[in-house]
């Protein structure tokens, strides 16, 4: 077990992933023995001129500002699909083809190029006919999450991977909430999601242990309740920007504000700054440990190409990061780097 009541930069030896960790003062973080290169993977989406699905990938480096790069294809385009990583595979399931699909593809983030074929996503019963898009995702070193989603039915359903290894997903738990267009974050050892909504209205924060199967408890409250949002995070802390508000009339207004949770401890979201503009449908975003960036998304009558970025551990505004090579809305976004992966 891991020390009760560590000092910052005590050291523990974790067997289940058989990696050290030492604590920084507000949770535990692997010893990083990989050198990350910071990349981020853009795939899939919605964009004008392709009947609203999109098999396009493209890279960013999030350290370096600038405009996104060509990657390569997705097995299948759609919208509506959510991404986790690991440091070396990018992954995406599920998503709207034009019906929803159970499909899951994945990259060696390093090599661009197509995706291959990862498996399938399953029911709560095993089977692989959980068809399912907007669902909200999230990852450790080694174990991807997917999490909610409409199959066309609205699901509370968790699925895991293993990502170094293909298959089909299996099952995890459950969340509190069933709900679709919700977004997730994650150091190396908690799972957070928000803003699956059901009926128009959009649930707290739900969190998981990753490495243990079961089913979602309550983390705390958001700042306010939020959906279509998009989440990014370093090993401690969790952003949570734009959306749907969901305490208006649904639909109706788009926010810009960014909140934030620190992962390692229970409770409400606080207010860390605003976007750049308005935006939804963005969902996840991709990180390293010191800065998050969001592309792409819609506003009334227009989809974007914008990417923003924020300091993780500094509050204030977003900025201009670049653009994606053309406006796109509904996709799937990850990095070798993000909290999940702790490290330096």
């Amino acid at each position: 077990e891991r020390p009760y009541a560590p000092k910052p930069g005590e050291l523990y030896y974790n067997y289940d992933f058989k990696t050290i960790e030492f604590h920084d003062g507000y949770g535990w973080r692997q010893v990083d023995n990989t050198t990350r290169s910071g990349r981020g993977v853009i795939g899939g989406g919605a964009t004008p001129a392709d009947n609203n699905k999109s098999d396009r990938i493209e890279s960013i480096q999030i350290q370096s500002l600038g405009r996104a790069t060509d990657f390569g294809n997705l097995t299948q385009a759609r919208r509506y699909t959510t991404s986790c990583s690991s440091s070396i595979r990018g992954v995406w399931a599920g998503g709207l083809y034009p019906t929803n699909t159970d499909i899951i593809d994945y990259v060696t983030i390093a090599s661009g190029g197509n995706a291959l074929d990862f498996g399938n996503i399953v029911t709560s019963d095993g089977t692989t006919s959980n068809v399912k898009s907007a669902a909200s995702s999230c990852s450790s070193s080694t174990r991807g999450i997917f999490a909610g989603g409409y199959r066309p039915a609205v699901s509370n359903g968790i699925n895991y991977i293993e990502i170094a290894t293909t298959g089909n997903a299996l099952v995890f738990g459950e969340l509190i909430q069933p709900g679709y267009y919700g977004s997730g974050c994650s150091s190396s050892v908690r799972g957070v999601f928000q803003g699956h909504t059901n009926n128009n209205s959009a649930a707290n924060y739900e969190m998981i242990t990753i490495a243990s199967k079961g089913n979602a408890v309550d983390f705390g409250e958001p700042n306010f309740k939020r959906t279509a949002n998009s989440m990014a995070s370093n090993s401690v802390r969790g952003i949570n920007a734009g959306g749907y508000n969901a305490l208006s009339p649904w639909f109706n207004f788009m926010v810009n504000s960014i909140e934030y949770i620190t992962i390692a401890s229970n409770g409400s979201a606080e207010y860390f700054g605003d976007l750049t503009g308005i935006r939804t449908n963005s969902f996840n975003g991709c990180s390293t440990n010191t800065r998050g960036v969001f592309c792409g998304g819609y506003i009334p009558a227009s989809l974007l190409e914008t990417c923003d970025y924020v300091t993780i551990m500094t509050q204030g505004n977003a900025e201009d990061f670049g653009n994606l090579s053309g406006k796109r809305r509904a996709l799937g976004q990850c990095s070798d780097s993000h909290g999940g992966l702790g490290g330096f």
